[in-house]
């Protein structure tokens, strides 16, 4: 039997699902017929899951990374702290969606500093739509209550999905989304999202830090100044400027949790 390394021990792979030794966590790899590839997504299951017989919201991750990086704690770590978080943030099934091409899957827009990699995120979105999120649905007890989160280049990439498919996710997270890159096409899209959807009701949290570059600092302020022009009030939006902080705070995932259950007024 192929043995894969996924994080910091060996695994064996069986019926398609991956299982850590050292922590007791689980993977799941999928075929994309889109991207022509294969994509390994970690698991994080609610305590009690496989008996409660109980629905749960999904909470889609990317940039996820089994081992702790400089953005941060470990995948496993940060959908454990997640699923404690208490009152009024429920249990939820969390998913990290792993890179392959990084630049290739977030920006949505060539950029000619990386020719040709970027660019690409309308396949990308295509895969979490018509492969992954059926998938999910097949695999778990779902509620159709489902959150992207996403962080510097894939902050920008959970922004472009919200413009280009409005009906995948009922909630949205930015952190420190990458704006600087493309700001006129991201304003472009809530646009054309808000023409053609006047009423759209959905949930979006952009966190950043009050230190960070242009990129972030000016064009993030910008487009929440667009959207609350263009939007009814049925669209939720919350702005969080950490004082003193930096490229994708910390508690960038925790704060936009709170913040959708808190004041998104539509609870799953």
């Amino acid at each position: 039997m192929k043995k894969i390394v996924i994080a910091v021990a060996l695994v064996a792979a069986a019926a398609g699902v991956v299982y850590l030794v050292n922590p007791p966590f689980k993977a799941f790899k999928t075929s994309s017929r889109i991207l022509g590839e294969k994509r390994t997504i970690l698991e994080y299951l609610p305590a009690g899951y496989q008996t409660s017989g109980k629905s749960y919201p999904v909470l889609f991750h990317l940039d996820a990374n089994p081992r702790p990086s400089t953005y941060g704690p470990s995948f496993y770590a940060i959908a454990e702290k997640m699923n404690t978080l208490g009152a009024p943030v429920p249990e939820m099934i969390v998913l990290g969606v792993t890179n392959t091409d990084r630049l290739r899957d977030m920006i949505p827009v060539p950029d000619e500093t990386f020719p040709p990699a970027p660019g690409k995120a309308h396949n990308f979105l295509r895969f979490i739509t018509d492969e992954l999120i059926p998938d999910v649905k097949a695999r778990y007890r779902t509620t159709d209550f489902r959150i992207l989160y996403g962080r510097s280049d894939s902050g920008l990439f959970v922004l472009y999905a919200l413009t280009a498919a409005p009906d995948a996710f009922q909630a949205v997270i930015a952190s420190s989304p990458s704006l600087g890159r493309c700001p006129a096409f991201v304003a472009n899209g809530v646009d054309t999202l808000f023409q053609e959807r006047p009423g759209l009701a959905k949930t979006l949290f952009i966190i950043y830090g009050a230190n960070e570059g242009p990129g972030v600092s000016v064009c993030v302020p910008e487009l929440a100044t667009l959207i609350r022009k263009v939007s009814s009030e049925n669209f939720i939006l919350g702005i969080t400027s950490v004082p003193n902080g930096g490229h994708i705070p910390k508690s960038s995932l925790e704060d936009g949790l709170r913040f959708i259950y808190e004041f998104g007024g539509r609870l799953p």
